[in-house]
């Protein structure tokens, strides 16, 4: 058996027997520069292995699993907000813009495997980017476990999400579902839709899936549509769905879009 509990500390766990997979938190003991949000971290496989990262030195705003988006216009300003946190790629170089967006869980529920969270973007000014309904469902596998996160978004002022390389930069293009994975998986093997790819020709590919592989462990990410992938596995590991990697993304007023995300762990 595999459940989602929501404890009385506004966090919740994902158990198997006697044994806790994984923790979301809600965000609120970030500081403030980390664009605050609900994160999972620890993740671990079955066998206990954590693979996921907080708060690492070299990118402190980094926390765990997260859906975090770094370059979002509002009202047709540019870059007006962001909730990956740390410096705004804007004219060339990375820039302190002081305007890191928070999300802010509203409500939150557990029945059996699903999570149920209610949540709220909040821009610099406080008011409500969009709010997002995300739910969270946890399956046994044969060989591990499963997490599908499933968010849907309804803008409440026009917006425009989009990442470094849609500024400017070249492979960059990170933003969406986002996992910063731990030591254990340095130097794992990339495998794209199921062919072995290097990295750096898997970065900014699209694909429906993309899997960080190492003797003992995978992690494999799955979206429900052909979507860009950022990436890296050396000299840290990040795995990211990256749908704003080329495009930035419009979403007017009143608008509304929905995504489906998975992440597939082996051991």
């Amino acid at each position: 058996m595999i459940d989602v509990v929501v404890g009385h500390d506004g966090t919740a766990r994902i158990v198997a027997g006697d044994r806790v997979l994984g923790v979301r938190r809600s965000g609120e003991e970030m500081p403030p520069h980390h664009a605050p949000r609900p994160s999972w971290h620890p993740l671990r496989t079955v066998d206990g292995a954590t693979f996921t990262e907080d708060g690492p030195a070299d990118h402190p705003w980094h926390h765990g699993l997260s859906i975090a988006v770094a370059n979002v216009a509002v009202d047709g300003h540019r870059d007006a907000a962001t909730s990956w946190g740390g410096p705004t790629f804007q004219d060339g170089a990375y820039r302190d813009l002081a305007n890191a967006a928070r999300q802010r869980t509203r409500a939150m529920s557990a029945t059996g495997r699903v999570l149920t969270e209610e949540i709220d973007w909040i821009g610099r000014d406080g008011r409500l980017l969009l709010t997002e309904t995300r739910e969270s469902r946890v399956a046994k596998t044969s060989d591990g476990w499963s997490l599908t996160i499933a968010p849907r978004w309804r803008a409440h002022r026009d917006l425009g999400f989009g990442s470094p390389t849609t500024a400017g930069r070249p492979d960059a293009g990170y933003g969406g579902l986002f996992l910063r994975g731990s030591d254990a998986l340095l130097g794992a093997g990339v495998v794209l839709d199921g062919i072995d790819t290097p990295a750096d020709e898997a970065m900014g590919t699209t694909a429906y899936q993309c899997a960080l592989v190492r003797a003992a462990t995978s992690i494999t990410m799955n979206a429900d549509r052909p979507t860009p992938w950022f990436l890296r596995t050396d000299p840290v590991v990040m795995l990211c769905a990256a749908p704003f990697f080329h495009e930035t993304m419009e979403l007017a007023a009143g608008s509304q879009t929905s995504w489906s995300w998975g992440v597939e762990i082996r051991s």
